[in-house]
C-alpha cells in the first residue's frame, strides 16, 4: 500500500463511527438531543432540500427562523444539513 493509500485510509478511520452504528441510528441519537436536528430538516422541511429556491407555484409554506437577536430570516431553501450545522438560504 502507497503511503498516499494509508494516509486516505487512516482518514476513513478517523471519520467512522466505532460503534459501527448506521448514518440513520446515528440521526436519530442526534435528533434525541437537539429538537431542531438533522432529522427536522431532511423530514419536516424536506420539500425545502434542494439547489435553489422553490418556485411560488409549488405551493410550500412559508418558513421563518428566528436568531436570539431577534431577527427574522425566510427560508428559500436548505443547502445541506450535517449533525451539527445546517446551512440555509435565506
Amino acid at each position: 500500500m502507497s503511503p498516499v493509500d494509508k494516509r486516505a485510509a487512516a482518514a476513513d478511520d478517523e471519520n467512522r463511527d466505532p460503534s459501527g452504528a448506521d448514518l440513520g441510528t446515528l440521526l436519530a441519537k442526534i435528533d434525541a438531543r437537539f429538537p431542531f436536528g438533522p432529522l427536522f430538516f431532511l423530514t419536516q422541511l424536506r420539500g425545502f432540500v434542494r439547489d435553489r429556491c422553490p418556485d411560488p407555484a409549488e405551493g410550500l409554506p412559508v418558513v421563518e427562523v428566528h436568531l436570539p437577536s431577534g431577527e427574522g430570516l425566510d427560508v428559500c431553501h436548505v443547502l445541506g444539513v450535517t449533525p451539527l450545522w445546517v446551512a440555509l438560504a435565506v
